[in-house]
Parts: structure tokens; sequence; C-alpha cells
């Protein structure tokens, strides 16, 4: 499965990756909303991974624009944000799960 992952954590981005690649999974890693805007413009994901707290903006503007452009993928967003009005945000702007 190829996989875009939207962290901007080295740590993470690390971690997350061995872990789905070791799993069978191709990852691309990027730190920036724009990098992810433009890569699922331009390439076929089945998957995207986004972190909402993003130095160029948040997370949810590129769920958002994944769906306004109908790109079908599930989008599932890691966070440390784990407030009731947070995942409820993360769910409005199109993210499959939280």
């Amino acid at each position: 499965m190829r996989i875009l992952l939207l962290e901007d954590s080295e740590r993470i981005v690390s971690v997350v990756t061995r872990a789905l690649t070791q799993a069978g999974h191709s990852i691309k890693s990027v730190a920036t909303c724009r990098d992810a805007t433009e890569l699922l413009n331009d390439q076929a994901f089945e998957l995207a991974i986004i972190d909402l707290g993003i130095p160029d903006g948040s997370g949810l503007d590129v769920c958002r624009a994944a769906r306004r452009a109908e790109l079908d993928l599930p989008i599932l967003i890691l966070t440390a944000r784990n407030q009731v009005c947070d995942r409820v945000d993360g769910l409005d702007a199109g993210a499959d799960d939280y």
C-alpha cells in the first residue's frame, strides 16, 4: 500500500515509517502542508496519515483540500490533540478516523 505521511517530527516519521515499511507498505513522508497537498494531487496514494500541528498550516486544511479534490483514499489523523472538539473538527474536515 502506498501511504502519504504528513508529519514534522523526525522521530515520529522514523518510528511510523519503520513500522509500516516492515509491514510491507511504501511510505512517502513530507513535513509541510504544501508538499502533502501537492503530492496528493500529483500521485496515487491508498492512505494518508496526517498530523495537525504542521509549521506551515494545519493538517485539517490538507484533509479539506483532499476532499474538495474528491480524492478517494482514507485519511487518518495522527496527533496528540485528544479533546472531543478536536476529533469532531478532524472528522468534519474529512478524516475517516482520528
